[in-house]
């Protein structure tokens, strides 16, 4: 079970990095206020 979860979330993790930089608007829409430099933090 262990090694099926390894090979789900791997590539879930490698597809979740590319996004910060295919669709940054996404991630800089949930960052919060507080956090100064949204586009850079992304």
């Amino acid at each position: 079970m262990r090694r099926v979860a390894k090979g789900f979330a791997g590539p879930g993790l490698v597809v979740a990095g590319l996004n910060h930089f295919l669709m940054p608007k996404t991630y800089e829409a949930i960052m919060p206020d507080y956090l100064p430099a949204h586009r850079e933090l992304v």
